[in-house]
This record gives structure tokens, sequence and C-alpha cells, in this order.
């Protein structure tokens, strides 16, 4: 997961196809029969495609959104660390999230054990959208639901307004809630994570 993260997508970064790259992972998973789905711990080679989807394509999914979350200088530092102390060495998941604790600065206990002890993944929607005008601008008020038991997650929404487009990400961690985002223009209309930056069940369309 961690080469196909930083050798097979940072080819495609480096090619302009970061968010194609992202969701044919998502494609590959929506596509996967339920029943073989497992979770990321249990990985420990490619017997099948099932195995391929879930220790290739979501380990490599789990580091790009740990990079989102500690930043890009954190999480190279802590590939170096995990590199320099664990080479000619067996290592663990443990001992990669070590090395990426030590170099953010933080407890990424909770992150490393919703992705890699759970199987399946969120299944994010926007229940409702409603805009009211303020003294600044607008208010736009989004309904956020995800199923049982919840991720702690953070997502961007793309807010297209009468004067361009914008994404601010909100932190969700229960099965449904309600942000408030202040834009300058009137809102037109709301996306989730449009750019597939999150690990996520794919709505029917983008499947």
């Amino acid at each position: 997961g961690l080469t196909t993260f930083m050798a097979d997508y940072a080819y495609r970064a480096r090619e302009g196809g970061e968010a194609a790259a992202r969701l044919a992972w998502l494609r590959d998973y929506a596509s996967m029969p339920p029943g073989d789905d497992a979770p990321l711990a249990r990985f420990t080679m490619r017997t099948h495609g099932a195995s391929q989807v879930i220790g290739y394509n979501k380990a490599a999914m789990v580091f790009f959104m740990l990079r989102e979350v500690i930043g890009a200088a954190a999480f190279d530092e802590g590939v170096r660390r995990f590199w320099r102390e664990q080479r000619f060495r067996v290592a663990s998941w443990n001992d990669l999230r070590n090395a990426f604790e030590r170099a953010s600065g933080r407890d990424l206990a909770a992150f490393f054990d919703q992705w890699l002890s759970r199987p399946g993944a969120p299944d994010l929607r926007i229940t409702n959208a409603t805009a009211v005008p303020t003294i600044a601008g607008w208010r736009l008020n989004v309904t956020l639901a995800q199923g049982a038991p919840p991720y702690a997650l953070s997502v961007p929404l793309a807010i297209r307004t009468s004067g361009g487009e914008t994404t601010q990400r909100v932190e969700f961690g229960g099965e449904r809630d309600t942000v408030a985002l202040d834009v300058p223009h009137e809102p037109l209309a709301v996306t989730l994570d449009p750019d597939f930056r999150v690990f996520r069940r794919l709505a029917v369309a983008e499947a």
C-alpha cells in the first residue's frame, strides 16, 4: 500500500491524474462483493482481486488521507524516520504509526484504528442544504449523514456560489450533523468530496 501510494500514485500525480487515480481505487472498492471485504490489518499478501483492492488501493488511500491530516512535511519526515529505523527489519503498522506520530507530534491512534481494524467504508451523503442571507454574505447549512458506527472524518465540501467556487473542510464524526458555512456570495450548489479525497462508498452516479 505504501509502495502503491509513493510510486504508482506519485507517477499519476506528476501527470496530473491524482483525482482519477483515487476515483479508480474507490470504483474498484465499490465493485467488490461485500463478502470479500476485510479489515486492512488482516492483509498480508495479494492473493486475488479483492485482496489487492484492500491491501493496495485502500492502504494507499489511507496514506493519502494521513498526509492530508498531518501535512506533507510531517508525512515525508515520518516516512524517512520509518525507513531509518526499520530498514532490514520486519515492521508493523504500529511501527508506521509511531513514526508518523513522532514526526507530527500528534496522537494518531484513532485514525489508524478506524482505517485498519474495521472492514467497510463510510457511506457519506448530504441529506439537506439551505442558505440564508446574513449581514456579511450568506450562511449555508449542510446536513451530513453516515451509517453506524460513524467514522471521524474531515470532509471537503465544494460550494458553487454566484461569485465562484470555494472548498471548505468540515469535521464530521457522528451519524448525522448540520454544519454552518459562511460564504460571501449566494450559494448555488454544494457537492460532497468531488475530488475523492476520502475513502468512502461512492454514490451510484459516481460509481
